[in-house]
């Protein structure tokens, strides 16, 4: 039954109380400011915000995915190295899972400049987890990383919709006959739930009797 007038529920607030506060963020932070959030259908929010203390004095940048903080400019990232998340896109969200790029800096050995990180709203205050990095030998249409194929180069966009995740993305290198050039550079890789990463489209594939030319964006995935 539709109601007479709409319901509206607050989720976030300037100087509201700081998902993580105590926890991963200073006892006593705040919400400053906040990007465009991302919302799915079960009403999951993911958001990029400002957040600031006051005893510590501090204030940063992070993650926040609901109730939980899932990442902090500054903060530890979750590759092995000590290296630090120094930025996050703007969150997607669907099916009660979040997708962010990160870059990275600093750290040994010296970590990929960006991951794919996600999280999922059914593990409170679970790390992000590394789908994938700048560097990996990009998966071919069977999952598999061919010996001397190319490697992730950018990370252009990141989407998700039914548990399906898109990933547009720019290689490099390779040898042989899977050496990369201008004209087969640029591709959408996709991961079916707990499937393995695969190829789905690529610049220079053949479709039936036609070449694939260009692929502009993740929404050729949605």
């Amino acid at each position: 039954i539709r109601p007479v007038s709409a319901i509206s529920t607050l989720q976030i607030a300037s100087q509201s109380a700081a998902p993580g506060a105590g926890v991963i963020l200073p006892a006593g932070a705040t919400i400053t400011s906040f990007n465009l959030p991302a919302i799915d259908n079960a009403g999951n929010v993911a958001y990029l915000a400002r957040w600031s203390a006051t005893t510590p004095k501090a204030s940063g940048t992070a993650l926040f995915f609901n109730n939980n903080c899932s990442g902090v400019i500054g903060g530890t990232s979750a590759l092995p190295g000590g290296s630090k998340y120094t930025a996050f896109t703007d969150p997607v969200v669907d099916g009660g899972q979040l997708l962010s790029i990160a870059s990275l800096a600093g750290g040994t050995p010296k970590p990929p400049a960006k991951i794919i990180v996600t999280a999922f709203s059914s593990q409170v205050q679970s790390p992000l987890i590394v789908l994938t990095t700048l560097g990996q030998v990009a998966p071919d249409a069977t999952g598999a990383q061919p010996t001397g194929g190319p490697v992730f180069s950018a990370f252009r966009a990141v989407d998700i919709h039914a548990g399906v995740i898109g990933i547009f993305a720019q290689l490099t290198g390779g040898t042989g006959t899977l050496k990369t050039t201008t004209a087969t550079d640029v591709g959408l890789w996709i991961k079916n739930g707990n499937g393995p990463l695969k190829q789905a489209l690529r610049e220079g594939q053949m479709i039936g009797s036609k070449k694939f030319d260009l692929i502009n964006s993740t929404e050729c995935f949605c």
